[in-house]
């Protein structure tokens, strides 16, 4: 299969645009991966489900109704010298008191082994957007499939795209909105290579038309309006038709953000000019998972879990902000440290159901690739 935007970087440009290498770079030569722990505070708010296959950072998720799906991911192996890159599916049944039911189950495969994709679902189908392929070559495709009542890919399997997007890019984020009936894929932000092969990060967004009746999407649309400070593995999220980009990592490798910054999409799909909220995150950081919980008024809270500081740094704390669309959004606080990830972790994914926040992987400052499913209820990390 041949992709239309293949720029070839040298493996250690590429892996420091996805931020492997930062990680490596930061806390010196890593010891062997090792399989994850199980143990947590007793005070903790957070409780462990059956693990997933492999351990991993840099995965994707989504949640379709009760189940979530866990997409590709890479660990390293700093003894082999070995970085290994899944393409795998795993998924699993979340119960409405917390936790799994049956255990993970592989499903098919995605099209080319990558890392620093992301991933975004739309009805029953899900999308797994660009990244990095084995040889070092920034990816431009879309994988699309069909996700069926008994929770497997389809026969169908996975197809690609004939729609690639204008940059090939990694450790973007993506999601999906639907606006006056018409649903939209959007891709933000993430590193790429510019004509000399340098790594540069953008500060962009993308956006296509989906097909809601096969979940196709149309021809990529580059929005000419652009955030501050280009950047990579932040967090994104729509409330009210407003998108907002938390976070992130930029050029140097000080260019580690704490801000919060929104734009309100028009009905045609393309973004209004960008404003940087006064409230920014108590920690910068990167690499972190955020959830949205949508609130009956229309309002939601966005709750920001672990990350990257730079400097070797890696966070436990979670911290939470209120957001209501085109208004902005309330100063960010931490949640009390009962409430903290078991560990200081960076590169894990999660999802929201039945009031609960599960955080899937991860990677500690040991460089150890986390396999296991953590769980806590909302309500128990920001008492009320």
């Amino acid at each position: 299969m041949l992709l239309r935007s293949r720029r070839y970087v040298s493996p250690l440009v590429l892996l420091a645009a996805i931020t492997l290498a930062v990680a490596l770079a930061l806390v010196g030569a890593p010891p062997s991966s090792v399989a994850a722990t199980s143990k947590a505070s007793t005070a903790s708010a957070w409780q462990f489900a059956p693990p997933f296959d492999n351990g991993r950072t840099s995965a994707s998720s989504v949640r379709i109704r009760n189940r979530v799906y866990l997409i590709g991911g890479y660990s390293y192996d700093s003894v082999a010298q070995q970085l290994n890159i899944y393409n795998d599916v795993q998924w699993a049944t979340l119960r409405h008191d917390g936790g799994i039911s049956g255990g993970w189950h592989q499903t098919t495969p995605f099209n080319v082994p990558r890392l620093g994709q992301t991933a975004a679902r739309y009805g029953n189908y899900v999308y797994v957007i660009a990244g990095g392929d084995a040889s070092f070559a920034y990816l431009d495709d879309v994988q699309i499939a069909r996700v069926g009542d008994d929770g497997n890919i389809t026969a169908d399997g996975w197809r690609t795209s004939p729609y690639h997007l204008h940059h090939a890019r990694a450790a973007a984020s993506s999601d999906v909105i639907t606006i006056d009936g018409t649903p939209y894929l959007y891709v933000i932000g993430g590193a790429g290579s510019d004509a000399s092969g340098n790594t540069i990060h953008f500060a962009d967004v993308e956006y296509a038309r989906i097909n809601a009746a096969d979940g196709s999407i149309g021809p990529w649309t580059l929005d000419p309006s652009q955030f501050a400070k280009p950047r990579s593995s932040m967090t994104t999220a729509f409330v009210q038709r407003c998108l907002y980009v938390v976070g992130g990592f930029g050029d140097a490798l000080t260019d580690i953000f704490a801000d919060t910054q929104y734009s309100c999409v028009h009905a045609d799909g393309s973004l209004g000019p960008w404003h940087t909220s006064p409230n920014s995150m108590q920690q910068s950081r990167y690499g972190a998972e955020m959830v949205v919980v949508r609130n009956a008024d229309g309002s939601a809270r966005f709750i920001v879990l672990g990350g990257n500081h730079g400097g070797g740094t890696y966070l436990n704390e979670v911290e939470q902000t209120t957001v209501t669309g085109a208004g902005g959004n309330s100063p960010w606080t931490v949640a009390p440290s009962s409430s903290f990830l078991p560990d200081a972790q960076w590169g894990q994914t999660g999802v929201l159901f039945g009031g609960n926040v599960y955080v899937l992987g991860g990677v500690l400052r040991s460089q150890e690739y986390l396999n296991r499913t953590i769980y806590a209820p909302v309500d128990d990390l920001f008492p009320r």
